[in-house]
């Protein structure tokens, strides 16, 4: 006899003995009703809200359980494109950067890469310095860069480097262009 079928015959005993059919109710039956109602009480109540039985409980019969050993899967990179690209940059500080030129966008491990950065002074003064952070997979690398072309007022700054660290999850950047007034403007240009 199942679990069921007990509740169901003793509701049955239970109810025949309220009727009158014995004439009398022995504690034994009233205690086991009342252990019935309880029980049953507790598995509704456990089977609509499984927080409302003990944590040890809980784990017993197998709620908030949690697989083990189950691997992280690691995030499949979207390929970048290749070649060179440019993009329009701004910065509200002076000097004003203007534009990061690549020679190549997806430099691979060991590949060489060219950056040109476009850097205005609206006061006049001259650009003393233009540094480029690259913020990759496992590093982080400064790289001056040299004026190439204009003037120290309104020119290109470039550089030149080998790629030692691969940029598949982290490809960020920070430049940091600073004047002969002691003004300086940071722009944070993100890739992926």
């Amino acid at each position: 006899m199942n679990f069921l079928e007990e509740v169901k015959k003793t509701t049955q005993d239970l109810s025949e003995k309220l009727k009158g059919s014995d004439n009398y109710l022995t504690s034994s039956l009233v205690l086991a009703g009342t252990a019935v109602i309880i029980v049953v009480g507790i598995l509704i109540a456990a089977l609509i809200k499984p927080a409302f039985l003990p944590r040890n409980l809980q784990n017993q019969i197998g709620y908030n359980q949690t697989p083990t050993n189950t691997p992280t899967p690691t995030p499949t990179p979207i390929p970048l494109p290749k070649g060179p690209r440019e993009f329009g940059i701004s910065s509200k500080n002076n000097p004003q950067l203007r534009s990061f030129k690549f020679n190549e966008y997806d430099p691979g491990k060991g590949e060489r890469q060219t950056v040109i950065i476009k850097a205005v002074d609206l006061e006049g003064a001259k650009i003393t310095s233009i540094i480029l952070t690259l913020i990759s997979d496992h590093q982080s690398k400064n790289y001056p860069l040299k004026l190439t072309s204009g003037t120290e007022t309104d020119g290109e700054w470039s550089g030149s480097w080998i790629v030692e660290d691969t940029h598949d999850y982290v490809y960020k950047s920070k430049i940091t262009a600073l004047n002969d007034k002691g003004q300086k403007s940071v722009t944070e240009p993100k890739f992926r």
